[in-house]
Order: C-alpha cells, then sequence, then structure tokens
C-alpha cells in the first residue's frame, strides 16, 4: 500500500471533521443569537447574519459573536 493514499484519507478524515465542527458552531450561533437583542448591533443584527457568518467565516466570526453575546441584553421569553 502506498503512502500517498494514508494522507489522503487523514486528510479527508480531518476535512470532515472540519466541516462538523462548522456546521455545529454554526447551529449553536444561531440557535443562541435568536435568545438575544441584536438591534443596533453593527458587526451583525440579525441571527440569521451571525449564522452566515459563523459558517463562512468561523474563525472571525465566533470569536466575535463570543465576545458580544454578553454585551447583548437576552430576549424576555414570555413577550
Amino acid at each position: 500500500m502506498r503512502h500517498g493514499g494514508r494522507r489522503a484519507d487523514a486528510l479527508r478524515v480531518r476535512m470532515l471533521a472540519e466541516l462538523l465542527l462548522q456546521v455545529v458552531l454554526t447551529a449553536w450561533v444561531y440557535w443562541d443569537s435568536r435568545r438575544r437583542d441584536w438591534k443596533g448591533d453593527r458587526f451583525a443584527d440579525t441571527p440569521f447574519k451571525w449564522a452566515l457568518g459563523a459558517f463562512f467565516l468561523w474563525p472571525l466570526t465566533v470569536p466575535v459573536y463570543l465576545f458580544r453575546r454578553g454585551k447583548r441584553p437576552v430576549l424576555d421569553p414570555a413577550a
């Protein structure tokens, strides 16, 4: 067996793991951002924008989201 095949398999596994992480982070950011008031935020003002950023630019968006989420009020679930 050639060593190149093992390397290709390892690369595929790594890519799948990264994609899975990306999808899970995107889902969590969307779910969590729906509970917060983002009106007036300059970076992203809707949960959809946060999720879009988390999927396509996750190395930038997820840390920004984690930083900003604590500064945003939680929406009242009774409203």
